[in-house]
């Protein structure tokens, strides 16, 4: 389950309107809409605060789909906050590639240059 389908899951289950939900983190009600469909998602880790405080969960609920990486994860807090910029970075790219505005030349130069920083990256971890 991704974070919308646990965030709609949740709502209903206290009975709130997305309008409710959209006052409780101070964002539009187009926002929580979003969040709904899995075409955004908070880009602040105060958002998932707010929301496993006012659910009362744990943050990391929110985080991840499954509870084995949630509980490897609890264990390492450094482990914990690589995975979240990880993650912000894939919806970003997300965000990106799937907005019809943006040239297909521009989604290939990124593409691109996100290939070339992996490799050089790993390339330098394996010396290391």
């Amino acid at each position: 389950m991704d974070f919308g389908e646990k965030l709609k899951r949740l709502r209903l289950e206290r009975g709130l309107l997305q309008r409710d939900m959209a006052e409780v983190l101070h964002v539009s009600l187009r926002t929580i809409k979003n969040y709904e469909l899995g075409h955004s998602y908070p880009k602040d880790e105060e958002v998932f605060n707010r929301l496993a405080e006012f659910f009362e969960v744990n943050v990391n609920y929110f985080l991840f789909r499954n509870i084995e990486t949630m509980e490897t994860f609890d264990e390492k807090e450094e482990s914990f906050t690589s995975y979240f910029q990880g993650e912000s970075i894939l919806y970003l790219v997300t965000d990106f590639f799937s907005d019809p505005k943006i040239d297909p030349r521009d989604k290939d130069l990124l593409m691109q240059r996100m290939q070339e920083i992996y490799w050089r990256e790993k390339s330098r971890n394996r010396r290391k």
